[in-house]
């Protein structure tokens, strides 16, 4: 029993584990389906914190879902284990970056 439980913790951890990458603008439009792969460097570092608009789209690209004037979403593909995809999600305050957050589906 001992090992089963070791066995499945250790199937458990490997089945979520993803990696964490410091943001680089080239991967990030490389494979959009690793996007969450540099999500976290993303929002820790707050790079786009103070960002205009037209900087974020220059850094990110264009390939966004507006919710609204200050509410944009980009898709940062599923991560391992996790069957609903996670979306970046930037808000805007006065035409810049005030907060930026990730969540799932």
């Amino acid at each position: 029993p001992l090992m089963y439980g070791l066995f499945v913790m250790f199937w458990m951890m490997s089945a979520t584990y993803y990696p964490s990458n410091d943001f680089n603008k080239e991967k990030w439009h490389e494979d959009i389906e690793k996007r969450y792969e540099l999500s976290e460097d993303l929002i820790d570092s707050e790079i786009l914190i103070g960002k205009t608009k037209k900087e974020v789209k220059k850094i990110l690209g264009d390939t966004f879902q507006e919710w609204s004037a200050d509410n944009w979403s980009y898709y940062l593909g599923s991560r391992p284990g996790i069957m609903d995809p996670d979306y970046l999600d930037i808000e805007f305050k006065d035409g810049r970056v005030v907060k930026v957050r990730q969540h799932s589906s």
